[in-house]
């Protein structure tokens, strides 16, 4: 009736979890909760007990079976229902109509009055999502998902073709430019998300008194609000714990990459190969400082989120942050220190090359004298001697092309032209054809011994053939290209093919015999051919088969 009374109800604002189903992860259903804000006692409970107060005299009233003696003295009447109410008797409908009328105004007077409760159970309600965060779950879950997106960029910038030199350069520009875009969006991620999560910690605590006061009902909110609030400020603190555990590593990281770098800085370099990689070095350098800084401010930027939330970092901390700011000048005097220690060590290494170079070049004229010296080789007999000089030639010629080529990448470190030495590609090539004579002389003779004095019936027949034919043609080549020049080597050349082409004649008694499949039975037939015993092995004697025999 619009009349100032006290409440009747005292209710607060609990958290629920209602059961769900859905498909997990792992495509199968599982039930999960989800967290709701709802009024205690809920609506359905207040309408029960303003009802109950109605029926509660009807239920009374139906107790009534005798009237008192001083009304009706002279009858007497059995006892019954005097008023049979909310029964369907018709006696009784005007005072069934009255209960039900009264029952509805109850109702809809109730639900009037639970409006605005209602209402601030929605505002509540808008972050109950806050009761299903657990911290270290949601930090574990978060870290893996951040930057998704960005990652499948990189990924797909990985993935470009980069076969031509355009395409590798526009592959390492989308590396480049994804692997920024990765970068910026993780960070923002987690500054949005702590954000998030503080700011639904203030935005609850300024949501409502802690006790708000309805016509018909007190609504304590003191415990969801601390218990919202709370939970969200535990899920920022655990989200920036995170974020300053991984910028305690990262400037860790930096400042031991940065001692790397110092370290190498102070390196005197050896020879030209480590001052071009010096060199190189510092101008990498460079760049990598300038990328590191950009980390930095960013580092930075991320750990005055902690003073805007009110959360004070450590002095082992703080310092640890301002210690990287301190390294890129000293890596920056470090570098020019070095970069003055290399134009001085330059000097000095273009004067050594220039001596070594020298002396070196001054020397090639023996290995012509020592070609000339094995031209004249003429000797069959002495193969083994002569095989040994001419490999020693051939051994020392590539010792110094590899010498030579060494000086030309010295050169290119000054930036100066290859010297081409010319006189070792002059007595390779004229060493070449008698090189090629005496190894092969020496093969065959090495290899013939063992073809007669070895176990017969371990020769591999189809290999002994391709190397007397290799042998067989090669000498007959050689004698045709030395006969002009150097008859004496041809007939060393001539000499091999009389022997090569004696022994082929033994080749169809290997590929015949030297067979395992033949049994006992053939050599049994073939020693009564030839009238003596032939066996691959013989025990009487112990010795085996052999080509000489």
């Amino acid at each position: 009736e619009g009349r100032s009374t006290p409440p009747l109800f005292q209710a607060s604002l609990n958290i629920a979890f209602d059961v769900q189903d859905a498909m997990n992860s792992s495509g199968r259903m599982s039930r999960f909760g989800v967290p709701k804000v709802k009024l205690s006692p809920t609506p359905e409970d207040l309408e029960v007990a303003l009802l109950a107060r109605i029926m509660e005299p009807v239920d009374i009233v139906r107790t009534l079976r005798t009237c008192d003696s001083d009304l009706m003295s002279l009858i007497k009447l059995p006892e019954r229902t005097l008023l049979n109410v909310k029964r369907d008797d018709e006696l009784c409908n005007d005072i069934d109509n009255t209960i039900d009328t009264a029952s509805d105004d109850v109702k809809y007077l109730l639900e009037q009055a639970l409006e605005a409760p209602l209402a601030l159970c929605e505002q509540y309600n808008d972050y109950a999502w806050v009761a299903a965060a657990d911290p270290t779950l949601h930090v574990k879950q978060f870290a893996k998902n951040v930057g998704k997106e960005a990652q499948k960029a990189l990924d797909a910038a990985h993935d470009l073709p980069d076969e031509k030199e355009e395409e590798r350069e526009a592959k390492e520009l989308a590396i480049h430019e994804a692997t920024i875009n990765l970068e910026k969006s993780i960070d923002q991620a987690w500054v949005s998300e702590v954000k998030k999560f503080h700011d639904a910690a203030e935005s609850i605590e300024s949501l409502s008194e802690d006790v708000e006061l309805f016509s018909l009902l007190n609504v304590d909110c003191t415990e969801i609000k601390q218990q919202l609030a709370s939970k969200a400020r535990d899920v920022r603190n655990a989200l920036l714990t995170y974020i300053l555990d991984t910028t305690r590593e990262e400037n860790e990281s930096t400042i031991e990459r940065y001692e790397e770098i110092l370290a190498k800085l102070v390196q005197k370099p050896a020879n030209e190969e480590e001052l071009a990689a010096l060199k190189q070095f510092i101008a990498d350098t460079r760049l990598e400082v300038q990328e590191t800084l950009v980390r930095g401010d960013k580092m930075f930027s991320r750990l005055e989120s902690f003073h805007k939330y009110g959360i004070e970092l450590s002095k082992d901390d703080v310092h640890l942050a301002w210690s990287t700011m301190e390294y890129p000048k000293r890596v920056h005097d470090a570098s020019s220190e070095a970069e003055s220690r290399i134009e001085f060590d330059k000097i000095k290494m273009i004067d050594k090359l220039a001596l070594e170079k020298n002396e070196f070049e001054m020397n090639l004229a023996e290995f012509i004298r020592r070609v000339q010296q094995a031209k004249g080789f003429d000797d069959y007999e002495k193969e083994a001697e002569y095989v040994e000089i001419v490999n020693g030639i051939q051994d020392s010629i590539l010792e110094a092309k590899a010498k030579g080529k060494a000086f030309n990448d010295r050169e290119q470190v000054f930036g100066f032209p290859p010297t081409e030495f010319l006189e070792l590609d002059v007595a390779e090539e004229e060493l070449a054809p008698y090189w090629d004579l005496w190894n092969m002389i020496s093969d065959y003779h090495a290899n013939e011994h063992e073809y007669k004095h070895g176990n017969f019936m371990e020769l591999d027949a189809p290999k002994i053939k391709k190397e007397v034919d290799t042998w067989w043609k090669g000498s007959y080549k050689l004698k045709a290209a030395l006969e002009e020049d150097c008859p004496e080597a041809a007939e060393c050349a001539q000499a091999l093919r009389d022997e090569t082409a004696l022994f082929k004649k033994n080749l169809p008694i290997i590929e015949a015999l030297a067979n395992p499949a033949l049994k006992d039975r053939h050599w049994v037939r073939l020693s009564d051919k030839l009238g003596t015993t032939i066996v691959p092995y013989d025990e009487n004697t112990g010795t085996e088969l052999t080509l000489q025999f």
